[in-house]
């Protein structure tokens, strides 16, 4: 930290000690025995272990009438020797009762009667007390004799209290209270001025060790756990032990040392918060937090519910306490400033790290000696009444894939650099803010997200630059001419270009361009990525696939042209939109984009030499087309369902098939799909493609079947019922209850259970036997024609021979080829079909048989498959 900055905090921090925001109190904190040190809530919630403990249940005779005890019970018997107060629920019903076997009586919770007595005529109730009555109330502020001798000086201990903490849960409904070793009970002890959180005795005789110190006599030197049965013996010779049993729960342990975790108060700083919490609360709703249900819930809830503030921590780094202290305590002085720590102790410094303050002592004024600087730092600090941020993203926490906090102890995690080094920061960065982490939600790491991101996201991202630069060398080669990135032609062209794809995906950027804005100016930043990533998934598996040819020179040079102009301003702006998550690939594909514009890297301005320096892009409006997008996702929804059915019917895309039908009600969809009806054709490798309104015609029948996820809730133990009754559904029952659900809700009720949409699905089948496939989605049904003749066949084993080659278009070499044995298919085709082949990868394809001279040193690569 900057010492003007530490100077700053000083400043505010003396303020509020002039106004009396600070105080010195205790916090009752997990604490660890085996590092000695206290642990965050967080910390010590990460190892529970399931341990048996001793559970005892001890008499408090009350001191106006010592024949009638009220019994606690607890399972930290060590915490005994510091008790100070008894406390019960304040809208429970108490016994007192009379045990027949020791003939002596005792007040309990009606409701642990049996867990302290397993035969009802072990007792009798002689008179029950319900603090909402007159009845109940002589109880509260009476007065018990103490277990042990050590405190008795304290005037306002050894009395009863009524908090509602104590619950019906276990145990007798009598709650000892050893303020300094819980927390809830420090609260109530607080509340209700048995002891105060700013002055008054600290009970808290253990050393750092957890040993009992001399205050403690009878167990002085030992370790409190140690001490248990020891305690447990003293309770039986004071005959103050009614029972003792052993329990098995859940009990938390340091994650480092492994020893059990204790509760005890630790020395701290604090300002008062409690009566801030109208004002905090005001504060709360000028600030904008993502996600904003944290803000109005969890982070409202916790300021409601708010304690003063614990502002300081027993660390090395932090900014330090500027509290100089005499040695007695009763001498504080409060420093603002470095002039100001001159001026009161001699010294001038500019720096107040702890290496230099903390030597630094200032002369008493009451003549008390030298006071010395409290060996706290700062936690955090408030003072002015204002929110000290206006934007906050809420991050949730990462942990192991076995849901435990990241540690070296449990080996559960993969040291970050490994990932780095594996995958590349970018897709670890990309992976966590995908992830439930970004909107406060936790997170079970697993490395195979990582290499999904590198899988699904970056390598067809890059796939689609190394097609741009593939074609831009192809065209250098066949058409000598070198390719430039021509913006002002590409808007000025848009306008003439009929090529729907070229439309939808430039149509498509736009609407990224705003959307990013939109949502990033929102700061939700898991609804950005996600988007940025559909993104790349139309423009790789879609626009890419669909216009290779067009890229690759297959078609008219102006075409190729603007195609790749197209490509390279689609690649540019996805570079630019992207630099914020992936900043390494972003500039990787940037730096080879540049060399491909008209601006030579020596005359570029400063702006164009990276792209963390370029401007996010702004949407041109003119170029959005809703007509095309919407046409396109219908298409996108139809090949989808092609591809499923040939994925069901094991029908590899390679293999041609004859026909595709895709059947709708509303005419217009049909027309949209008509219009790039080539694309289903090209997107599915179908030979035809057919649009029908009419189901019927090609034997298209339905059946419905229960949604058990949905259904199973509302209907309960009706719904095997309601579930035969969907089945025998027939087709014109589906059709009226479809027809319903146009303008009704539910469908239909069926045994007084409301059916809706969500709680069926409609399954579309051919009931006869045809060379059609069909499934639906979404309005739409299609049939698929999975029969093949001998043409697609050999269309399929091409298709299998020229991927195989795995050329760069630029590969200046001849193929040659040898098939085993002779007579197979592939031999066939390879001969047969030779022409076609050679069209296909631009390339001589001969067979090996055919060459003369071998040379093995002329072989560039070679493969036998």
């Amino acid at each position: 930290m900057y010492p003007w900055f530490m100077e700053s905090v000083w400043s505010i921090f003396k303020q509020l000690y002039e106004k009396g925001f600070v105080y010195r109190g205790f916090k009752v904190m997990p604490y660890s025995m085996g590092c000695c040190t206290p642990l965050s809530n967080f910390e010590a919630g990460q190892n529970y272990k399931d341990v048996t403990d001793p559970a005892v249940w001890v008499s408090f005779p009350l001191l106006d009438d010592p024949t009638v005890k009220l019994i606690a019970w607890t399972t930290t018997p060590w915490t005994l020797p510091f008790n100070l107060a008894l406390c019960l629920n304040p809208n429970s019903v108490y016994v007192k009762i009379l045990d027949k076997m020791k003939n002596e009586i005792f007040i309990v919770m009606e409701e642990h009667l049996s867990e302290l007595y397993n035969k009802p005529d072990s007792y009798q109730i002689l008179e029950r007390f319900n603090f909402y009555s007159f009845k109940g109330s002589h109880l509260k502020e009476m007065h018990y004799v103490p277990l042990f001798p050590y405190f008795t000086n304290v005037k306002t201990a050894f009395r009863v209290l009524c908090d509602d903490y104590v619950t019906e849960n276990n145990g007798t409904g009598v709650v000892h209270q050893a303020p300094f070793f819980g927390e809830d009970e420090y609260r109530a002890c607080v509340a209700n001025d048995v002891i105060s959180k700013d002055t008054g005795p600290v009970i808290c005789p253990i050393d750092a060790q957890c040993r009992f110190t001399d205050e403690v006599k009878d167990f002085q030197g030992q370790n409190v756990k140690d001490a248990e049965k020891l305690i447990i013996k003293y309770l039986k010779e004071a005959k103050r032990l009614v029972h003792q049993s052993v329990v098995r729960h859940s009990y938390p342990f340091c994650s480092r040392s492994d020893t059990p975790l204790i509760y005890h108060a630790v020395s701290s700083w604090f300002i008062r918060v409690e009566d801030m919490v109208d004002r905090l609360l005001a504060n709360k709703s000028k600030t904008y937090w993502v996600p904003n249900s944290i803000k109005e819930k969890r982070f409202a809830n916790w300021l409601r519910d708010t304690h003063d503030c614990a502002i300081s921590r027993y660390r090395y780094w932090g900014n330090p306490i500027p509290l100089w202290i005499s040695d007695d305590g009763h001498e504080i002085v409060c420093v603002g400033s470095m002039e100001e720590l001159k001026q009161l102790s001699g010294v001038s410094v500019d720096d107040i790290h702890r290496e230099i303050v903390d030597e630094i002592t200032i002369p008493s004024r009451l003549g008390k000696g030298l006071l010395r600087r409290v060996p706290d730092v700062f936690l955090i600090v408030a003072l002015f009444d204002q929110p000290p941020f206006k934007n906050l993203i809420v991050n949730g926490i990462v942990s192991g894939t076995d849901g435990k906090k990241l540690a070296k102890k449990e080996k559960n995690y993969i040291d970050p650099t490994i990932i780095c080094d594996k995958y590349g920061a970018d897709a670890l960065r990309l992976f966590l803010i995908t992830s439930p982490v970004i909107h406060g939600e936790s997170l079970k790491f697993d490395e195979k997200g990582v290499q999904n991101i590198l899988k699904d996201v970056f390598l067809p991202w890059y796939n689609a630059l190394r097609l741009l630069i593939q074609s831009y060398d192809q065209l250098k080669i066949d058409k000598k001419i070198n390719f430039i990135y021509d913006e002002k032609g590409l808007y000025s062209s848009m306008s003439l270009n009929i090529n729907v794809m070229d439309t939808l995906i430039v149509s498509y950027t736009q609407t990224l361009i705003d959307f990013v804005k939109q949502e990033m100016d929102a700061y939700r930043l898991y609804t950005v990525v996600p988007r940025l990533i559909k993104y790349i998934d139309v423009l790789t598996n879609w626009y890419v696939k669909l216009n290779k040819k067009r890229f690759k020179g297959e078609t008219i040079l102006e075409d190729c042209i603007f195609s790749l102009n197209v490509l390279f301003y689609i690649l540019l702006t996805m570079a630019k939109l992207m630099a914020p998550f992936t900043p390494f690939l972003a500039e990787y594909m940037y730096q080879i984009l540049r060399k491909l514009t008209s601006q030579s890297t020596s005359s570029s301005s400063e702006q164009e030499l990276s792209v963390h320096f370029q401007m996010i892009p702004k949407s041109d409006h003119s170029l959005v087309n809703k007509n095309i997008e919407r046409a396109i996702v219908a298409v996108q929804t139809v090949i989808g369902l092609g591809r499923a059915v040939r994925e069901r019917k094991i029908v590899p895309m390679k293999y041609s098939l004859p026909e595709f039908v895709v059947i709708h009600k509303d005419l217009s969809v049909l027309k949209d799909i008509e219009s790039l009806e080539h694309f289903i054709r090209e997107g599915l490798n179908v030979r035809k493609v057919t649009l029908s309104q009419d189901r019927e015609l090609y034997g298209v029948e339905m059946r419905a079947e229960s949604n058990y996820s949905t259904l199973g809730k509302k209907a309960g133990v009706k719904i095997e019922s309601i579930t035969q009754q969907i089945r025998e559904m027939s087709n014109s029952d589906i059709k009226k209850l479809l027809s319903n659900g146009q303008d009704e809700s539910p469908l239909t009720i069926i045994d007084e259970v409301p059916i809706e949409s969500e709680d069926v699905h409609i399954v579309y089948y051919i009931a006869k036997q045809t060379r059609f496939e069909a499934t639906a989605e979404q309005e739409f049904v299609v049939l698929l024609d999975y029969t093949a003749d001998a043409s697609l066949n050999n269309e399929g084993l091409i298709h299998e021979i020229t991927s195989r080659a795995k050329l760069n278009p630029t590969d200046d070499i001849t193929i040659y080829y040898s098939v085993e044995p002779q007579t197979s298919e592939i031999a066939r085709i390879a001969s047969e079909q030779q022409d076609e082949i050679e069209a296909i990868l631009r390339k001589p394809f001969v067979s090996l048989s055919n060459l003369m001279n071998r040379d093995d040193n002329n072989v560039v690569i070679s493969e036998r498959c």
